[in-house]
């Protein structure tokens, strides 16, 4: 369990920025990093900086780093199938966390979440969207945020939001 808490504490700065830039809750960056990468222990992420699972290509605007090839396991059609993939490769962690909150923006399939900062309306948004193929994907998210009171974090990045919005109003 100090593995976890010591997981969102190096990372959670990343996940706020990530909030203020591109209005993914914090909460759900930080509970989708953990989960997707295994507390940062996998080997795509250890190796990659990926923290997502994000393939390649995505997003036009990524132009990351060449891909990075490995076996990946996913639910097709009910079935745990496995298979080889090319992924996102990225020179930090904060590189990931930003991205993904832009790859999140830039594909209209998740647009609708953006209208709140929710986490729970982000989390089964994610999963009916078809974010990940765990059909407990969303419950999964939810229980980490609760368990480790990520919602905090979000409270911080709509303040960081609010004070930015203030300063660019007064202009």
């Amino acid at each position: 369990m100090a593995d976890q808490k010591q997981f969102f504490d190096k990372y959670k700065d990343y996940a706020i920025a990530s909030m203020v830039e591109t209005g993914v809750p914090a909460s759900i960056t930080l509970a989708q990093a953990a989960l997707e990468s295994g507390f940062g222990k996998s080997k795509l992420t250890t190796e990659a900086n990926n923290f997502f699972g994000i393939k390649t290509p995505g997003c036009p605007s990524w132009k990351g780093k060449p891909a990075y090839n490995i076996y990946t396991r996913e639910v097709v059609n009910g079935k745990d199938t496995g298979y080889n993939a090319d992924f996102r490769r990225y020179s930090s962690p904060k590189q990931s966390f930003i991205d993904h909150g832009e790859w999140l923006k830039c594909n209209k399939r998740y647009s609708k979440l953006f209208n709140s900062y929710q986490w729970e309306s982000w989390a089964y948004g994610l999963q009916s969207a078809g974010y990940a193929t765990d059909p407990n994907y969303a419950l999964v998210l939810i229980g980490l945020i609760n368990q480790y009171r990520l919602f905090e974090y979000d409270k911080i990045g709509k303040q960081k939001i609010d004070r930015r919005n203030l300063q660019w109003g007064a202009i």
